[in-house]
């Protein structure tokens, strides 16, 4: 971990401005435009997200983006001993929290058919796609959105065809319903997309 010599050159190094705040995006999903948001000079971390020290007025943003400002001193103390910033202990939660309030509530709920039921012809947009890799091989995830409501789709196979963005006929069956902080999503699996 480098090692600073002082706050101010920590904050400068990090992409705080002279005041302590840095400005971090938030959208439904900053993954897909992480190209886009590098060009406009935001940094990624894993504590303040993408993230830069100043945004101007009429600075372009990607669509659906908003911008959030955060000041240091509410997640990070200073340590002399370590010439670093160390997070406080609720840091990660806290900044979390911010950014879900900023993103206001979700009004995703689970598809009204029951698990195992085939849901035919929905009308979906793909809202990302990304994967991990495991023991058993790589694993794509593609997240859609049918209205208000969050659909996933676990799949070894490849979709480079399925466009972020893009509106889709779905066809699949519900595995599961699951929450994640305060979401609601179906899972489907076997699904069928075609373009609409």
């Amino acid at each position: 971990m480098q090692k600073y010599t002082s706050p101010a050159q920590w904050l400068e190094e990090n992409y705080f401005n002279e005041n302590g705040f840095t400005y971090t995006v938030v959208g439904d999903n900053t993954y897909a435009i992480k190209e886009e948001l590098k060009e406009l000079g935001f940094k990624w971390s894993p504590l303040f997200k993408w993230h830069k020290e100043d945004v101007a007025i009429d600075e372009p943003l990607p669509a659906a983006c908003q911008i959030l400002p955060l000041n240091y001193r509410d997640y990070l103390t200073w340590s002399e001993e370590s010439g670093n910033m160390i997070p406080k202990a609720t840091a990660k939660e806290d900044i979390e929290n911010k950014i879900r309030e900023a993103e206001g509530p979700c009004l995703s709920q689970y598809l009204t058919e029951d698990i195992g039921t085939r849901v035919r012809h929905l009308t979906v947009t793909l809202k990302s796609k990304r994967g991990f890799s495991s023991k058993y091989g790589w694993t794509n995830i593609f997240t859609f959105v049918c209205g208000d409501d969050i659909l996933t789709w676990f799949t070894a196979t490849d979709h480079d065809d399925l466009e972020v963005g893009a509106t889709y006929d779905l066809t699949g069956t519900i595995k599961k319903k699951e929450e994640y902080k305060g979401t609601k999503s179906t899972q489907l699996s076997r699904c069928i997309v075609k373009e609409k």
